[in-house]
């Protein structure tokens, strides 16, 4: 499960806050971890305290916070490690690295110091070899009650932050990594600066990624799993530890080439380091290049390339490509543009932007008549049935009306396919009237669909 993070500033008059202005703060920052959701995390919010020179951190459930894009598809860096975590090739020096990290900080400490420090030699010895770099740096500067405990910059923008706690309490490694990178942004902040923060608290090891999203604004992912460095017999685990040892290493070496090249991939206009770092396409040999306008929701996007031509921009988890280009050829979906697999295994769509308005809103300015709204539902129940596809999600806010050719389209094809091949996803919102059935990882139905197409004829505003 992705759990995201974002670090929204609240706007404190005359001026709304910047990251930059938060380094002056840390000198009186309170650092407060409560949460109702255990360790799991999905924001956070910096707010300044009116009658106190102290500033709180809390948690935020995420319905209170903006939309967040995740890391992964905010820099291809993230996107990279998150795939090698998978299915990086071993060499001969990641699986010793990973027993002898286990093995010797499996032993007690005297100290916390003792502990970063034998820790930290450890990872320059492994995550810098062949590299002419000053690896991780011991950083003892303290930010309020934030610190770093070691850091590795490179042409002066922060690439790795580390923490280190003895025992895994109240003290939250990852916040005190959060302010060692604000802390680190330049002034202005004129660039995307993506890093890795690696947070030791107790037994385990965590990594997260952390990138600026603007001027007031970062987001951060946690990009692994909790792996706790305890000796263990446990091959998966000792090989999960491994991978993750091996992509970091590779990853480092990644944003060390991007930050010396000073590559223009970290140098997008401004108002663009919110969006997704995919920013064009290929398609017969020529390359579309397109700029973001806007989000719709969640992870789909309004664009336009560089000849004007308007259109959506979307990633998924899953997505249903065939299903998509069918309809489409029928007449009752967007023409599909492009479908591609990312490296992290998100998948980028882009398709048209056609002039129709989501039928919901139809419905509830206008209504519709039956007699005009029928032999287009029917149309589209003839078409899957007759390719034995499903849609898997055909309520009333995934159809369109286009009023000037009276035409029903299809939108939101992310579960579609093939009847028997495809399951609806883990996270699926249990709390909508589905039909009997649907529940996370059960069949897609084409009775499933047949509900709901039945269900917006039997609306109110669908007149006789």
């Amino acid at each position: 499960m992705l759990m995201r993070f974002s670090r929204s500033v609240e706007p404190s008059p005359p001026k709304r806050l910047k990251l930059s202005d938060l380094k002056d703060m840390f000198s009186f920052v309170t650092w407060s971890c409560n949460t109702l959701y255990g360790n799991a995390f999905s924001g956070m919010t910096i707010t300044p305290k009116r009658d106190e020179k102290q500033t709180e951190c809390h948690r935020i459930n995420l319905e209170e916070g903006p939309t967040v894009t995740p890391t992964m598809l905010l820099n291809e860096v993230f996107a990279q490690f998150d795939a090698n975590c998978k299915s990086i090739e071993l060499d001969s020096s990641d699986v010793p690295f990973a027993l002898e990290l286990s093995n010797t900080l499996s032993s007690p400490f005297s100290s916390e110091e003792e502990f970063a420090v034998t820790a930290l030699a450890l990872l320059n010895e492994y995550l810098f070899e062949g590299l002419s770099d000053t690896p991780i740096r011991p950083k003892k500067k303290i930010l309020g009650e934030a610190k770093s405990d070691g850091t590795y910059s490179c042409e002066s923008k922060l690439l790795l932050s580390v923490k280190f706690h003895r025992e895994n309490g109240e003290r939250d490694s990852t916040m005190h990594n959060i302010g060692c990178y604000i802390h680190a942004l330049p002034d202005p902040v004129d660039c995307q600066i993506p890093s890795f923060l690696l947070d030791f608290s107790g037994p385990l090891l965590n990594v997260s990624g952390i990138v600026n999203v603007g001027e007031d604004k970062l987001v951060c992912d946690p990009l692994s799993v909790s792996f706790p460095l305890v000796f263990s017999d446990n091959d998966d685990l000792l090989l999960g530890l491994a991978r993750l040892c091996a992509s970091l290493k590779t990853a480092v070496r990644e944003l060390r080439t991007l930050s010396i090249s000073n590559s223009e991939s970290l140098k997008p206009p401004m108002d663009q380091l919110q969006f997704p770092f995919k920013r064009s396409y290929e398609k017969d040999g020529v390359v579309t290049k397109f700029t973001y306008t806007k989000r719709i929701v969640k992870c789909t996007f309004e664009a336009k390339t560089e000849s004007g031509v308007e259109v959506i921009v979307k990633f998924s988890r899953t997505y249903g490509k065939e299903v998509h280009e069918y309809c489409a050829k029928a007449g009752v979906a967007p023409a599909l543009l492009h479908c591609e697999t990312l490296v992290s295994g998100w998948i980028f769509i882009v398709m048209e932007k056609s002039n129709s308005t989501l039928l919901v809103n139809v419905l509830q300015e206008r209504g519709l008549a039956r007699q005009l709204l029928e032999p287009k539902i029917n149309q589209i129940r003839e078409l899957l049935r007759a390719k034995n596809f499903v849609h898997g999600d055909l309520r009333v806010s995934n159809l369109m009306w286009e009023e000037d050719k009276k035409e029903l389209t299809i939108i939101d094809f992310d579960w579609a396919g093939k009847c028997g091949e495809v399951v609806y996803p883990p996270l699926i919102n249990t709390t909508a009237h589905w039909p009997d059935g649907v529940a996370p990882g059960k069949a897609i139905e084409a009775a499933h669909d047949e509900y709901w197409l039945d269900l917006v004829l039997e609306l109110d505003e669908v007149t006789e």
